[in-house]
């Protein structure tokens, strides 16, 4: 299945390669996953037990990797979110998350 543009994808881009981190919010099913993919360089998806259990044990692995980086499902590791703001409070570079 290929991708579906969406009017949000024009909104997205424009401030992505600016900020340092950016949070998909929305109702579930709406393809908030698939318009961070179309983006993210490096993808971790959380609601897989295995990445979340190596997360869990080391959790700065969930924003190594090339930027973008997606951190899907990220409620499932609540912890997460104190990880990007930390890394973003800390100075840094755009196009760390997603």
């Amino acid at each position: 299945m290929s991708y579906r543009q969406r009017i949000v994808d024009n909104e997205i881009d424009e401030p992505l390669h600016g900020l340092p981190a950016m949070a998909l919010e929305g109702p579930k099913a709406v393809g908030k996953t698939e318009t961070a993919m179309q983006r993210a360089e490096t993808v971790h998806v959380l609601d897989d037990l295995r990445q979340l259990e190596v997360f869990r044990a080391a959790p700065d692995r969930l924003i190594a990797g090339g930027p973008p980086v997606l951190a899907d499902e990220w409620q499932r590791f609540p912890a997460s979110w104190d990880l990007v703001r930390r890394a973003v409070d800390g100075g840094a570079r755009p196009q760390t998350s997603l």
